[in-house]
């Protein structure tokens, strides 16, 4: 029997929580209020039956009335005594019960709202709906003050507003229970607010501690129920926000006093942070300081333990990486305290400085870093950023601006990229004032005048304020220089200014397009040389144009000027006649300096020869064969746009693959012929030739070059590669006039065909 009497006491609970909320009581204004409504000017009511109790109507005449609004009544609060009672027939209002009006104003123009209040005409004790114009239902929810009445009233707020409906439903509640861990009162109390809650709705939960004893620990039991703060905490209350079932809140006591800290550690060593018995004190917080051991950096994330319970990394404690600080938040400290940190294994980054001089430290790290700013300098170069690779940094491929972001997940090398310089001004004269018009420096194909700005004579003079001959701009702001250059700076363009500081304010001079619209500015406010750079864009007024201009911020000394990249274009001088080659820009072989250099793609390789058509501009990237003579240093400018060729046999490259011979992979030789490739790797500013069957014979190792393009104006190429050549035949005899068939040239295979 008792065993049934459980089960259907949880179908009951069950079939509750399904519940949706209740309506209690539910009245329509129909064309039946009308017509029985009083127009009595007395302070009465009109009663009509409803849903759950009586609706009872307050009228004063010429105040208020039902009317009809199209197919349905409304009751017109017209004046400030219109009034609608509610009373339930059994029991009364509660808190929590939600009184909804379905209303609108009376004037379209402005808003209305309504208020329920405990008592009629009463001020204190009401509550007040938001304001409609248009057709509208809103609700309140009745607070304390209106639990058990069996009554209670609805007014107008300040607008005249029409009521076509009311109901008043009450939510499904659960119970409420506040427990001590140990199911006593022996180390302290704890109770809730309220008993009874509807879903979603909170309430304060507050643990009195007996004399000695703490707070410890805040749990929840009871679905969708939650707390906060829970957990590992010394508060003495938490808020409960009620969930679908009824909710139980246990709070735990233990004894008050110092706390014992343990910290465990590995490639770590602790900088600061007391450990042991008492090292910590019950609410208040907590920090230790961390270090990596060397070969080593701190982790992402630490744990930390209170009282045996694992604590929430942001809410129990915070961890800073950068400082290598814990901190735990003073209500978190209410237990022994167990901190775990793990150091790392570190990588290294070196910076190379290829060719420059300085130093620089490496840099001991894991994962996202910031580029430590360059530090080496090269006479006659300006850095403009680093190369992942010797090679890379040789051909000007810039990977990483300074003081970039980078991602070191192993060790790893940077090298420095220089650009050398097309400009270097600095003064040679170490005294002496200056006149507008005056040459302040000069460099080859440039000069440095002095040019006041709007005609005044502010104060320019050569001096040595900073250790070296330098310019000192100062007096007012029309000081400047204007910079004129014999080469056209083009987007990439980077100037670049060193310059001393004398005080401790912010000086230091903008740079400037030729109509004086300031780009950069270079501002120092310690004492010192400093240097910074201004890198050319498209449509700054300086891409262009040979023309820029140093105005004076405030006063301060120039030491020199560096710009580098006027000219886009890549320079290369073949060790052969014919070589291959790849760059990372977008090339142009119309307008080389000197003539004489031509660039060709690989479009068929088959009949042991490799057929080669000339090119013009091609992308950036594309690997070209050469030829050209020998040790001739040619200037190829950098094309604007270009298009790939449709075929290309070459491939590029990457300094990393390994050939074993399988493969029909061909590398030119200096002999102007390709052989395969037996095994090592091809640079990468080197190309080799793929071709997907083998286009030799068992006698013809090598493939032999054949233009196919008559007007190229050089295939006469072809007889030029068997010129000044020893030639024999395969019984070990030399051939004068070579004709067609089988030889044999330093030592290889060669068919001429």
């Amino acid at each position: 029997m008792k065993k049934l009497f459980t089960l259907l006491t949880l179908l009951v609970a069950m079939v509750t929580s399904a519940w949706a909320d209740e309506t209690i009581f539910s009245y329509t204004i129909v064309e039946a209020t009308k017509n029985n409504f009083s127009t009595t000017t007395d302070d009465s009511w009109n009663d009509y039956s409803a849903t759950g109790g009586t609706f009872s109507l307050y009228y004063k005449e010429g105040k208020a009335s039902v009317a009809r609004d199209g197919d349905v009544y409304y009751y017109n609060f017209g004046g400030a005594d219109a009034s609608i009672k509610l009373t339930l027939s059994s029991g009364t209002f509660q808190t929590g019960d939600v009184v909804t009006v379905t209303f609108k104003s009376n004037n379209d123009s402005k808003n209305a709202s309504f208020k329920v209040r405990t008592a009629k005409k009463t001020s204190t004790n009401e509550l007040t709906s938001d304001e409609v114009t248009t057709k509208a239902s809103k609700s309140v929810i009745l607070d304390a003050n209106f639990n058990s009445l069996s009554s209670i009233f609805i007014e107008r707020t300040s607008q005249g507003m029409y009521a076509y409906e009311v109901t008043v439903t009450r939510p499904t509640t659960y119970s409420v229970s506040a427990v001590t861990s140990d199911g006593s009162d022996t180390y302290g109390t704890v109770s809730a607010a309220s008993s009874i809650l509807a879903e979603g709705n909170t309430t304060l939960v507050t643990a009195v501690p007996a004399s000695g004893y703490k707070v410890t620990n805040w749990a929840v039991s009871g679905t969708g129920a939650s707390i906060s703060p829970a957990g590992a905490s010394n508060s003495t209350t938490t808020t409960l926000t009620m969930g679908t079932a009824n909710a139980t809140v246990t709070v735990t006591f233990g004894v008050a006093g110092g706390l014992n800290v343990t910290h465990s550690l590995s490639n770590v060593t602790a900088s600061s942070g007391a450990t042991g018995e008492d090292a910590a004190t019950e609410g208040t917080e907590y920090t230790a300081a961390f270090a990596a051991n060397s070969g080593y950096v701190l982790p992402d994330a630490v744990t930390v333990t209170i009282g045996g319970a694992a604590a929430t990394a942001g809410t129990a404690y915070t961890w800073d990486k950068s400082t290598g600080t814990v901190t735990i938040s003073s209500a978190y400290v209410t237990g022994d305290i167990v901190i775990t940190v793990t150091g790392e294994a570190a990588y290294t980054l070196t910076y190379d400085a290829n060719g420059g001089t300085g130093s620089m430290d490496n840099t001991a790290s894991k994962g996202s870093i910031t580029l430590t700013s360059n530090a080496y300098a090269k006479s006659g170069y300006t850095f403009i950023g680093w190369a992942t690779s010797q090679a890379n940094a040789d051909a000007g491929t810039v990977a990483y601006a300074d003081g970039a972001a980078y991602t070191l997940s192993a060790d790893a090398t940077l090298y420095a990229v220089w650009a050398e310089n097309d400009y270097s001004f600095a003064p040679t004269v170490s005294s002496g004032s200056l006149s507008s018009g005056d040459v302040v420096a000069t460099s080859t194909g440039g000069k440095m005048v002095y040019t006041p700005a709007d005609g005044g004579s502010p104060s320019l003079k050569y001096s040595t304020t900073s250790g070296s001959n330098c310019i000192e701009f100062g007096g007012a702001g029309q000081c400047q220089v204007t910079v004129t250059l014999d080469k056209v700076m083009q987007a990439g363009t980077i100037i670049t200014l060193n310059y001393y500081i004398g005080a401790a304010t912010a000086r230091g001079f903008y740079l400037a397009n030729s109509e004086g619209t300031n780009k950069a500015t270079f501002s120092q406010s310690v004492i010192g040389t400093y240097t910074s750079s201004y890198t050319v864009v498209a449509g700054d007024g300086l891409a262009g144009n040979n023309v820029f201009i140093i105005k004076r911020y405030n006063n301060a000394y120039l030491n020199s000027v560096t710009v580098v990249n006027c000219e886009q274009a890549v320079l290369i001088t073949p060790t052969y006649d014919k070589t291959t080659y790849i760059t990372n820009y977008a090339l142009d072989f119309s307008a080389i300096t000197p003539s004489g250099l031509k660039a060709y793609v690989a479009t068929d390789a088959s009949a042991g020869k490799v057929t080669l058509e000339e090119v013009g501009a091609v992308p950036a990237g594309t690997p070209l064969m050469l030829i050209g003579s020998a040790d001739t240093k040619y200037t190829i400018p950098v094309a604007a746009s270009a298009s790939a060729p449709a075929v290309n046999m070459f491939v590029a490259g990457d300094g990393t693959t390994e050939f074993d011979g399988t493969t029909y992979d061909y590398i030119l030789f200096s002999d102007g012929l390709f052989y395969q490739i037996g095994n090592g790797t091809v640079a990468t500013n080197k190309a080799y030739l793929h071709c997907t069957s083998d286009p030799t014979s068992a006698l013809a190792p090598s493939l032999s070059i054949v233009f196919g393009c008559e007007t190229t104006g050089i295939n006469s190429a072809k007889s030029e590669e068997i010129k000044d050549k020893s030639f024999f035949n395969l019984a070990g005899q030399r051939v004068m006039n070579p004709s067609k068939g089988l030889y044999i040239v330093n030592g290889r295979k060669v068919v001429i065909k």
